[in-house]
């Protein structure tokens, strides 16, 4: 995820293709809302005003309810490694408002005329609501899941930024009365908790040609330490705290990573005519280690036959093990011919000496140095391999088999020093037979690997 690339043609002709990967440090704003579950107990008197006449004004527990608020803007800063699946992040927020919800069970008392009175204490009313706000500040551990997606977890740090606590209390006596006052109920200065949640990062823009845009919306779940200290006038030791779900939006800025390849400009080549080698449409095919790129599209065609071998390597006598075999083969010289316009358009096939056989015979490394040779002189030109094998043993081990022969011939043309975005190389293991596996003649034929240069 995040690989962009950039061709540039100077005046010289020559090409140069700038491939962007994400930066390592990323900076930007966040902001989003919560919703909090309390749990634990608050106390209030029937009467804030006589805090000391415990006797005739006892005091009750109040139960958390539920609450909410918003995460007011703040600051967003994150380092992830390249290539690395893990990254830390810090989220800082100017403000962190919450409501607070508690709530008395009903309280009945009977006044000096002999009635009954009604009475629910809560810290909110229809009109106002408790709140305690607070500067918050969020720093993260993430953990890179699958396209953009990633799990994360970390600490809560809440500096008391401000309060207001209520006292409101409705009366049935009998007639309904709402009383509401101010109580001096004392947040603690610092709270602590911690998270964890998931989040997404959604492209958004790319902008000159070096700078990136991220939208990364998340979620945590998470709970803290006690939010009140004990008011120092005769009421119990509050316990009230929260599980808590928060959610918000990150806009995140970054500067990409570059690295440049140069494509010289050959003004002795000569242009050749553009001819499919093939009829199958590979389109935004992942060859293995390289970027997704759209091939050219095939004309309909109703029936393709498949291709025929245009050169196939006699089968030599057995060796006592296949290493002494490849090492036979590597110290033959090289023989570098000059590939013709009609050839390279042409599929070439070359079978491989037994099942076993990884490293690049002689006739594959002449070919491939002759590719060489013509992609130097043809900026333009792409080279694609498709490495395959017979059905012996299982389809993983066939699939591994083919992917080490299809790399065996990459680092082979990079050795010629041919730029990777140039080299589509694939390895397709036993799903695309020619020959008859059940015979010798067609395995053989199946050991093969197919070379196409795309002018």
């Amino acid at each position: 995820m995040g690989e962009l690339f950039d061709i540039t043609t100077l005046e010289s002709n020559d090409t140069i293709q700038t491939r962007r990967t994400y930066g390592t440090w990323w900076f930007g704003l966040t902001a989003g809302g919560n919703f909090q579950k309390y749990y634990g107990n608050i106390y209030m008197p029937e009467d804030p005003n006589r805090l000391t006449d415990t006797l005739r004004n006892p005091e009750h527990a109040l139960l958390g309810g539920i609450g909410g608020g918003f995460q007011d803007y703040g600051f967003f800063a994150e380092y992830q490694p390249a290539g690395g699946n893990w990254g830390i992040s810090l989220r800082s927020y100017y403000s962190n408002k919450r409501t607070i919800s508690a709530s008395s069970d009903k309280i009945e008392v009977e006044n000096a005329g002999g009635f009954t009175k009604t009475i629910l204490i809560q810290t909110t009313d229809p009109q106002n609501k408790s709140f305690v706000d607070y500067y918050t500040f969020c720093p993260s551990f993430r953990l890179n899941l699958y396209k953009g997606f990633y799990f994360l977890f970390g600490a809560d740090i809440d500096v008391l930024k401000s309060s207001f606590i209520q006292h409101v209390a409705f009366t049935n006596n009998p007639d309904p009365i709402v009383e509401t006052r101010i109580f001096d109920l004392k947040p603690v200065a610092t709270r602590y908790g911690a998270h964890f949640g998931m989040g997404y990062d959604l492209f958004v823009l790319d902008y000159n040609k070096g700078n990136r845009i991220l939208l990364s919306p998340f979620f945590t779940v998470g709970t803290g330490t006690a939010m009140f200290n004990k008011n120092g006038d005769g009421i119990s030791n509050p316990n009230l705290s929260s599980f808590s779900l928060k959610f918000g939006l990150s806009v995140k800025f970054s500067s990409d990573k570059e690295k440049n390849d140069t494509l010289f400009y050959n003004p002795n080549a000569k242009e050749v005519l553009s001819t499919l080698a093939s009829a199958q449409i590979d389109r935004g095919v992942d060859y293995q280690g390289f970027t997704r790129q759209e091939l050219t599209e095939a004309p309909n065609i109703s029936y393709v036959a498949i291709p025929e071998i245009v050169e196939q390597v006699k089968e030599e006598p057995v060796f006592a093990n296949e290493q002494a075999k490849e090492d036979k083969v590597v110290k033959t010289e090289e023989k570098i011919k000059v590939l013709t316009s009609e050839e390279v358009v042409k599929l070439k096939t070359i079978l491989y000496f037994s099942d076993t056989q990884i490293q690049l015979n002689q006739q594959m490394k002449d070919y491939l140095a002759s590719v060489a040779v013509y992609l130097k002189e043809h900026p333009k030109a792409t080279v694609v391999i498709d490495t395959h094998t017979d059905n012996r043993g299982l389809p993983a081990e066939n699939k591994k088999k083919s992917d080490d022969r299809a790399s065996a011939a990459l680092k082979y043309l990079l050795s010629k020093t041919i730029s990777k975005t140039r080299i589509f190389a694939k390895g397709n293991g036993d799903i695309k037979p020619v020959g008859d596996n059940n015979t010798d003649e067609g395995r053989r034929k199946n050991r093969r690997i197919e070379i196409t240069v795309r002018p």
